[in-house]
């Protein structure tokens, strides 16, 4: 399937949910029945004014509520008055654009040219004007909303300080996106305003049952860890959670934060050690069968000591 199709196909899944249940007229602005890859392609280009690409904010398609929110993006201050507007309109849908040309064209995981795009023209006036209406939004009734000014609140860095104590309020919504985009914010806003949370958000860490939040708390913590003034009380949750950590993969994220980290993570070296002991303990006591895979368990330990206390064990990447 061509890109040009898998486009049109999540249109029309859009119009025809759309039709289905909406109660909100859902006609896009231009031309009837405007192709809605010849709109993208205009959104990418010159042609159209500001005021008219903000139109497509409406739009049924996702699809091309996000160019539109990205062709804005790029142009920075002068598109500020269009996306506070939007910011302040009362349809969910047009809400999220705005939020979307503040937090770059798909929000999560935007690297490369897009990450690097948003960056230039993130201004910290454009910061400081939106911090205010997004961190308004975190109470809106409609999820989407607030996962979005999330996301853009993460691109704001110290203009979100004021609002912190909000954002980390997020970090317990029971979707785990919202929980992940959350953690985004507080690991930018980074120190030393993010250290009066940093044991809370630790044990958030800790405690989160799903991997991908889990890992942006990982980024989180090691951010804290790396720049913060609670290092010591930060190690020491990692420390005296692991070996309470049943032998999975979300206790494998806890020992990766702390290969990551380094000697910087010697804070939590007891933990480490205590943790190998168990395991050598539960060696000795373990059946045929279940051995191959315990001493899979301690070669890895035994990587992330090494890497904590340098030896001569070598620098790579512990693998599983």
């Amino acid at each position: 399937m061509t890109m040009k199709q898998l486009i049109r196909l999540m249109t029309m899944t859009a119009l025809l949910a759309a039709q289905a249940g909406a109660r909100e007229p859902m006609d896009p602005p231009g031309k009837p029945n405007e192709d809605i890859y010849d709109i993208i392609e205009r959104l990418a280009g010159d042609e159209m004014t500001l005021a008219q690409r903000a139109e497509y904010f409406t739009h049924y398609s996702p699809v091309v509520r996000r160019e539109a929110s990205k062709s804005l993006m790029r142009e920075g201050k002068k598109a500020m008055p269009l996306i506070t507007k939007a910011l302040k309109s009362k349809d969910k849908r047009v809400i999220r654009a705005g939020t979307d040309a503040l937090s770059g064209p798909f929000g999560v995981g935007m690297v490369g040219r897009g990450r690097r795009e948003l960056q230039a023209v993130m201004t910290p006036d454009i910061a400081g004007a939106a911090a205010p209406l997004l961190a308004k939004l975190l109470d809106h009734d409609d999820l989407y909303v607030r996962d979005g000014a999330l996301l853009a609140l993460s691109n704001c860095g110290k203009a979100t300080v004021p609002y912190l104590d909000k954002v980390v309020k997020m970090t317990a919504n029971d979707h785990w996106w919202v929980r992940s985009s959350a953690s985004k914010v507080i690991k930018r806003v980074g120190a030393p305003q993010s250290d009066k949370h940093a044991e809370t958000m630790t044990r958030k860490f800790v405690a989160e049952p799903y991997v991908y939040p889990k890992r942006r708390l990982q980024e989180m913590v090691i951010e804290l860890v790396k720049t913060g003034g609670k290092k010591t009380q930060v190690l020491q949750i990692v420390a005296d959670a692991l070996p309470l950590q049943k032998r999975d993969y979300f206790r494998y994220l806890l020992l990766e934060g702390l290969y990551k980290l380094g000697p910087d993570a010697a804070g939590a070296l007891g933990g480490v050690e205590k943790l190998m002991a168990q395991e050598q303990q539960a060696l000795a006591r373990a059946p045929r069968g279940e051995r191959a895979a315990i001493e899979k368990e301690i070669a890895y330990i035994q990587k992330v000591l090494d890497r904590i206390k340098p030896s001569k064990a070598g620098k790579e990447r512990p693998r599983r």
